[in-house]
């Protein structure tokens, strides 16, 4: 990341709502809860984050996924890598725009090479797809997946 992509993202960052950068200074608070109200104003009022945030498991949803049904029939695992400005609504026209731009392209070069390392560790590890069954079969607890998908529409 250079001069010329913080300002970028500074342009995007200045185009956000009030209640946009309202919830920054939530998430800043969320996760640094320890930092000063100065530090926490700095951190949501960066353009782009400065460190990797911490991973909090939540009961709330944290965005959408197309494995849903997957999930329930084996173990899945997913990446969420930042590659827009911080507070960038998904779906604005700020996050398709952003599209286009080196921020961008580095965020999905780095989550490409995450999902390549890891599809490494699985081949070279088999041990650990044996533990992501076990896991998965844990977290079900005896739970039965039923599609939402009548039998009688269903694809054969």
């Amino acid at each position: 990341m250079n001069q010329a992509d913080l300002e970028y993202a500074q342009r995007y960052y200045d185009s956000l709502t009030p209640a946009s950068k309202e919830a920054l200074i939530n998430r800043a608070q969320q996760f640094a809860p320890e930092a000063g109200a100065k530090e926490i104003q700095r951190l949501a009022s960066l353009p782009i984050a400065e460190q990797v945030q911490p991973l909090i498991f939540s009961e709330e949803t944290s965005g959408s996924t197309d494995v849903g049904d997957v999930s329930w029939v084996c173990p899945t695992a997913q990446v969420m890598v930042g590659c827009e400005p911080q507070g960038t609504p998904p779906h604005s026209w700020q996050w398709v725009a952003n599209g286009k731009s080196n921020i961008a392209h580095e965020g999905l070069l780095s989550a490409g090479k995450t999902i390549a390392a890891t599809a490494y560790d699985l081949l070279t590890e088999p041990e650990l797809i044996a533990q992501a069954k076990a896991e998965h079969q844990k977290t079900l607890n005896g739970t039965v997946y039923k599609s939402a998908i009548p039998a009688e529409v269903s694809p054969k």
